[in-house]
C-alpha cells in the first residue's frame, strides 16, 4: 500500500488523484464549488417563493414540484464563474447583489438576509466581465417541467437555452413560460398581445353568457355550488347525500380569533334530506369569545349570554373516513353492505358513470339514469356580491333540475369530438394507486365532470378554437407575413388554453370544497381520489379558480414573464430532445423512485388543450395549433399515458407491468434502476468535457440516494459539490430548514476517470481529517448552519470516494449504496472530529452529532424527521435503537417498541435548562440504580455531578470510572464535542466546559470564525 503524497491516504498503485484544491488539472474550479458559495442566503431568498411572493406565472396553472426561481438562477450563475472570482466577502456580496438586485446589503453585512421586494421580480444585473461567461454558454435542461431553470438562465443571458421534456403538455407550457413571452419580448409584441389576450378573454366570456344552453344554466348571483353523490339507502330506499364534511367555512383571523364560521345542517323534508346553511359570521362581532372544536361552537356574547352551536353526528361526516361506510340521513343505518365483493356505494357510482355513458349514446333514456342508485346532487349554492362578502344559500330543486337539462343538452350534440372520452389509465387501480377514483368507475376524463360542468368546457373549448381563428384573418389582413401571424395567433390561443385548464382543474367532481375558503382543486394531490363536497364554479364569476380570475392571472403572470425575458439575447429552444450537440452545463431534476405519475396525472389537461387547440368537424380533430404536439406520423396521439407513459423515468410498477416491462417488484426495480442509469451515460455525453452537471435530488429515500449514485458511477460522474437547498413548501415544522437536516440536495458533477483502489479500513481516518479541515473550512466561509455545514460534508465525503474505481472495507467492494452510507459516516466523524474529539460509540456520535447539526430554536429541544437520519444513519444507527438508548424520543406521546416505528417525527433527549434536575431526568434508571450502558449514560451522571462541589464530583467521577472506564473515556470525549457548541447557552456546553474544567483538562478557545476548530485537550 502506497501513502499519497498529496492526500496521504492509503491507496493501490497507479491511481491518479485530485490535487489540495480538488480541481483536476485543465478543469476550472467553479463558484457552485466554493466554500464561500452562500447557500443560506440563496435559501432565504428561495423561501419566500414558497410563501407570499410566488413568482405570477406559477398563479397561471397548477404544475407539479416547481423549483423556487431565486435558487435556481443563483445556482446556475454559479456552475459558470469561476470561483477565483469570488474569493473575498465582498466578492461574496457583489454575486448576491447581481443575481438580486433587491437584497438590502447593509442587513447582510449584520447577519440577516433581507429583501426590498420578492428577490425573482427583478432581473439579474450582472457586471460585464461577468456576462462574458455566459454569452459562448450552452445551457440544457432535459426534464424542464413548468421551466423554473431555462427561464432563470435566459434571464442570465446564457447564449443557448435548451428546454426538453417528454410530455407535449409539458413542452406546452414550456413554450407559454418561456418560448413564447421571450418571443414577444423580442419582437416588440408584448403590449399587443397582453391587449389582445385581455381582449380575447372578455369577448369569450361574453359569449358564453349569451349562449342560450349556457345562460340558463347558472343563477346570476351565484359564485360557486357545491355539490356531492347522494346513494339510495339499501334499508330505507330513500337518496341520502354522502357529506364528506360538515363546514362551509372556519377561517381565522390574524388576531387568532374567527372571521367566518359556517356549516351545513341536514333536515328531513319528505323523502329528500334537505341541506341547509348556518351561518354565524356575523355572529362574530357580537361575541367576547368564541371556541370552536370539530364538533361544536361555544359563543360567548358581550351581553353575557352563551350560546352552543353543534354540528350534526357531533361534527364526523357522514362518510366514514377510510372506511368503506356511510350512515344514511334518513333512518341513521350504516350502509357499509357489499355487492360483487365491493362496497356497494363504489358499485351504486360505478353503475351511474356506466349508464351515464349509456344515456348519452342513446341507450337508455334520462329517467332510466336519474333513477340509479347512485347520483350527483347539489347541496349549497354560495353567493358572493364582492370578494369580502358571501352568504350561502340551499340549493334548490330548480338547482338539481339544471344539472340534467345540461345533460340534455350533451345528448342533443352527441358524439362530439370536443368531448374528452379519452379513457384514463387504466392501470392505477390498486394500491399505490394514482387514480383511485377508477374504483368508482370514472374510467373516461368527461365522467369527472358533472353535466353543467361538462357542457361549459366544451363550449370554452369551441370558443376558443374560434377566437383563435378570428385572431389569425385579423393579422392576415393586417397584412403579417403568414409564418409570424400563426405564431402570434398561436401565442394567444395557447394561453386562453391555458385559463380553460385552470378553470377545468377548479370545476369538477374532485376538486374540494375547502372549509378554509382556499378552493381546493382536482390535481392539488399526487393522484385523483374520491371527493364528497365538490365544487361547480360559474365561469364568470369573480371567484378563485372561475374563468375570469383565471384570465386575469394568467395576463399577470405573462407581463410578468414579458418582463422577466426583457433585454434577453438567448436563443431557446423547447423540443422532446435533440440527435446532436454537447452542452456547457447540464441541470436536471429527474424523478426519483415513485415521485410523480406526470404521464398519467397530466393527461388531465392534455385531453383538453388537445381540442382548442386543434381543428374539429364535430367527427374528429385535425392540427391547427402546436400541431406537433398532439399528432405525429401514426394521427392524433389519444393520451400521454398510452404513448409516452412507457418512457417515462419514473418508477411506477403498475405502469411497468401494464405495458410488459417486467412482473413483481423486483424485476421491475431492476428495470428501472438500469433505465435511470442509462439516462445519466446519455445526459453524461452531452456534456462537454470541462462542463458540469446540476442534478436537483429532492427524496427522503435512502434507496433513491443508492440508485443515484450507482448512476452516476455508471456514467463516468463524480459529485464536486453538494448544496442544501430550499425547494418545497414548509408545511410543518420539523420540514424547516432550521429543524431538518435532510433538504433537497443540489449536486455539482464532474466527468471522472477512476482509477485506483482505496482501503477503508486503514484510510478512514485520515479521510475523517481531511473532511474535518473542509467543515473548518465552511464556518471560516460564512456559514453558521450545522445543517448546511453537514449536507456539505456529505457531498464533500461522497465526491471523494467517488473518485475511486473500487472504495473496499474489509477486502469488500462497496455497493453504490453502501459508498452514499460511508460518506454519511464520513460526514458525522467530521463534523464531530473537528472539535478535536475522537467519540467512537454509535450512542455518544448520534447525540453529538444531532446537537452540532441541529441547532436550538427558542429554547426548545430539537426536533428531528426521520428524514434527518437518513444520510447519519451508518454512523449513528436506525431510530428505533437510538430511542431503545435513550438519544431520541417519539413526538406527541411516548412510545416504544411498533408505535416507534410509525412515528416520522423525534425529539433529541438533551436537557432543557442549565440546572442539575435537568440532567438527572435524562439519567436511565435501573430500579434505584443510574443504568450505564453508553457513554452518553456515563456523561449524562458526570453532567448531573458538575453541579456538586470539585472534590465531591471528583470522588463521583473516580467511583464511576472504576466500574466503567471505557464507557467514562467516551464520555469525557462526548463532553468535548458538546464544548464547542456554537450556542454559548446549551446547557450541554456548559455543562461540558464544567467536566472538563473540573478533571484539568485545557477548555477550548472561542476559535474565531472557526469556533473550536481542530481544537486539542491535554488529559
Amino acid at each position: 500500500m502506497l501513502i499519497n503524497s498529496e492526500t496521504r491516504l492509503p491507496i493501490r498503485p497507479g491511481v491518479s488523484r485530485l490535487d489540495r484544491k480538488d480541481t483536476p488539472t485543465g478543469e476550472t474550479r467553479l463558484f457552485i464549488e466554493s466554500s464561500l458559495f452562500p447557500i443560506e442566503a440563496v435559501n432565504e431568498a428561495s423561501k419566500i417563493e414558497k410563501g407570499p411572493g410566488r413568482p405570477p406565472h406559477w398563479e397561471m396553472i397548477f404544475w407539479w414540484t416547481r423549483k423556487p426561481h431565486a435558487g435556481a438562477r443563483a445556482i446556475l450563475l454559479a456552475s459558470v464563474l469561476p470561483a477565483r472570482e469570488i474569493n473575498t466577502r465582498e466578492d461574496v456580496e457583489r454575486f448576491l447583489k447581481a443575481v438580486y438586485p433587491t437584497i438590502d446589503l447593509k442587513a447582510y453585512r449584520q447577519g440577516k438576509v433581507k429583501f426590498k421586494r420578492a428577490p425573482h421580480r427583478e432581473n439579474p444585473r450582472l457586471p460585464s466581465q461577468w456576462r462574458r461567461h455566459l454569452e459562448d454558454k450552452s445551457i440544457l435542461d432535459p426534464m424542464a417541467g413548468y421551466g423554473t431553470i431555462p427561464i432563470e438562465a435566459a434571464r442570465l443571458g446564457f447564449g443557448s437555452v435548451y428546454a426538453w421534456d417528454l410530455l407535449p403538455m409539458a413542452r406546452l407550457l414550456l413554450k407559454a413560460t418561456l418560448e413564447y413571452p421571450a418571443w414577444l419580448a423580442r419582437e416588440k409584441l408584448a403590449s399587443q398581445a397582453i391587449q389582445d389576450l385581455k381582449r380575447a378573454g372578455e369577448e369569450i366570456l361574453e359569449k358564453l353568457r349569451e349562449d342560450p344552453d349556457i345562460r340558463e344554466l347558472y343563477d346570476d348571483d351565484t359564485a360557486v355550488y357545491i355539490g356531492t353523490w347522494e346513494v339510495k339507502c339499501p334499508r330505507c330506499g330513500r337518496y341520502t347525500p354522502i357529506i364528506g364534511n360538515w363546514w362551509l367555512a372556519r377561517v381565522k383571523d390574524s388576531r387568532g380569533g374567527y372571521k367566518a364560521l359556517a356549516y351545513m345542517q341536514p333536515e328531513k323534508q319528505d323523502d329528500t334530506i334537505v341541506i341547509k346553511p348556518v351561518d354565524l359570521t356575523s355572529e362574530l362581532s357580537k361575541a367576547r369569545t368564541v371556541k370552536v372544536t370539530d364538533s361544536e361552537i361555544t359563543i360567548l356574547y358581550k351581553t353575557g349570554e352563551k350560546q352552543v352551536y353543534r354540528l350534526p353526528n357531533n361534527g364526523k361526516p357522514n362518510k366514514t373516513p377510510k372506511k368503506d361506510e356511510a350512515i344514511c340521513l334518513h333512518c341513521q343505518n350504516p350502509i357499509n353492505q357489499k355487492k360483487n365483493g365491493k362496497w356497494i356505494i363504489k358499485e351504486y357510482i360505478r353503475e351511474y358513470n356506466q349508464k351515464l355513458e349509456d344515456y348519452l349514446e342513446g341507450r337508455i333514456t334520462l329517467e332510466e339514469l336519474k333513477n340509479t342508485q347512485a347520483r350527483p346532487r347539489l347541496l349549497i349554492k354560495v353567493k358572493a356580491p364582492n370578494t369580502k362578502q358571501l352568504t350561502f344559500h340551499s340549493a334548490t330543486k330548480e338547482d338539481q333540475e339544471k344539472l340534467w337539462k345540461a345533460l340534455e343538452k350533451l345528448r342533443q350534440q352527441w358524439p362530439d369530438s370536443d368531448v374528452p372520452i379519452e379513457m384514463i389509465s387504466p392501470y392505477q387501480l390498486v394500491p399505490p394507486a394514482n387514480f383511485p377514483i377508477l374504483l368508482y368507475g370514472f374510467d373516461k376524463w368527461y365522467k369527472l365532470f358533472n353535466p353543467r360542468q361538462l357542457l361549459t368546457l366544451v363550449k370554452l373549448v369551441k370558443l376558443i378554437r374560434e377566437t383563435g381563428k378570428k385572431i389569425k384573418e385579423e393579422k392576415h389582413k393586417q397584412g403579417w407575413p403568414q409564418e409570424k401571424a400563426h405564431k402570434y395567433t398561436e401565442t394567444i390561443t395557447t394561453y386562453l388554453t391555458i385559463t380553460l385548464l385552470k378553470y377545468a382543474d377548479y370545476s369538477s367532481q374532485v376538486a374540494a370544497w375547502n372549509q378554509s375558503l382556499i378552493m381546493g382543486h382536482s390535481l392539488s394531490m399526487r393522484g385523483i381520489a374520491m371527493i364528497w363536497n365538490w365544487d361547480d364554479m360559474v365561469p364568470w364569476a369573480s371567484w378563485t379558480g372561475t374563468y375570469l380570475r383565471n384570465h386575469n392571472t394568467l395576463v399577470n403572470g405573462l407581463s410578468y414573464l414579458v418582463s422577466a425575458f426583457s433585454g434577453s439575447q438567448s436563443r431557446i429552444s423547447v423540443k422532446r430532445n435533440i440527435d446532436n450537440g454537447r452542452f456547457s452545463v447540464v441541470v436536471t431534476d429527474p424523478p426519483y423512485l415513485n415521485d410523480v405519475a406526470y404521464a398519467e396525472l397530466s393527461d388531465f389537461y392534455y385531453v383538453w388543450a388537445k381540442r382548442a387547440l386543434s381543428d374539429s368537424d364535430g367527427f374528429g380533430l385535425r392540427p391547427l395549433f402546436n400541431g406537433d404536439l398532439f399528432f405525429d406520423d401514426f394521427g392524433e396521439v389519444r393520451t400521454q399515458w398510452e404513448r409516452f407513459a412507457v418512457e417515462s423515468l419514473d418508477y411506477n410498477r403498475l405502469r411497468m407491468e401494464y405495458f410488459g416491462l417486467c412482473k413483481g417488484e423486483e424485476e421491475c426495480m431492476e428495470v428501472y434502476r438500469r433505465r435511470f442509469g442509462e439516462a445519466f451515460k446519455g445526459l453524461a455525453g452531452r456534456l462537454a468535457d470541462n462542463g458540469v452537471m446540476v442534478v436537483y435530488f429532492a427524496h427522503s429515500s435512502f434507496s433513491a440516494w443508492e440508485i443515484l449514485v450507482e448512476a452516476l458511477l455508471n456514467a463516468g460522474l463524480r459529485v464536486s459539490a453538494g448544496l442544501p437547498v430550499v425547494t418545497e413548501s414548509e408545511e410543518s415544522i420539523v420540514s424547516r430548514g432550521k429543524h431538518s437536516i435532510l433538504q433537497s440536495m443540489v449536486l455539482a458533477l464532474r466527468k471522472s476517470s477512476r482509477r485506483g483502489v482505496l482501503d477503508l479500513d486503514s484510510g478512514e481516518d485520515l479521510l475523517v481529517e481531511r473532511l474535518a479541515g473542509f467543515v473548518g473550512e465552511l464556518y471560516r466561509g460564512g456559514h453558521r448552519s450545522g445543517v448546511t455545514v453537514f449536507n456539505m460534508t456529505f457531498a464533500k465525503a461522497l465526491g471523494m470516494l467517488m473518485e475511486y474505481e473500487r472504495v473496499e472495507r474489509s477486502g469488500k467492494k462497496l455497493t453504490p449504496g453502501e459508498l452514499a452510507g460511508e460518506a454519511g459516516r464520513l460526514a458525522v466523524l467530521a463534523l464531530v472530529r473537528r472539535s478535536g474529539s475522537r467519540v467512537r460509540d454509535t450512542v455518544g456520535l448520534a447525540y453529538a452529532a444531532l446537537k452540532h447539526a441541529l441547532p436550538r430554536v427558542g429554547g426548545e429541544r430539537r426536533r428531528v424527521s426521520s428524514d434527518t437520519l437518513i444520510l447519519m444513519s451508518y454512523a449513528i444507527g436506525e431510530s428505533r435503537r437510538l430511542v431503545e438508548l435513550g438519544v431520541l424520543e417519539p413526538a406527541g406521546k411516548p412510545g416504544r417498541g411498533a408505535d416507534v416505528a410509525k412515528r416520522k417525527v423525534y425529539v433529541l433527549l438533551e436537557p432543557e435548562v442549565f440546572r442539575e434536575a435537568s440532567f438527572n431526568a435524562l439519567v436511565r434508571m435501573s430500579g434505584e440504580r443510574p443504568r450505564v450502558e453508553t457513554g452518553l449514560d456515563a456523561y449524562r451522571l458526570l453532567a448531573a455531578y458538575s453541579f456538586r462541589p470539585r472534590d465531591v464530583f471528583l470522588e463521583l467521577y473516580h467511583r464511576l470510572q472504576e466500574g466503567h472506564p471505557g464507557l467514562v473515556a467516551e464520555a469525557v470525549e462526548l463532553a468535548r464535542a458538546l464544548a464547542v457548541l456554537e450556542d454559548e447557552g446549551d446547557p450541554d456546553r456548559r455543562a461540558s466546559r464544567r467536566i472538563l474544567e473540573y478533571l484539568g483538562k485545557e477548555l477550548p478557545g472561542d476559535g474565531g470564525e472557526d469556533r473550536g476548530g481542530l481544537m486539542r485537550y491535554v488529559g
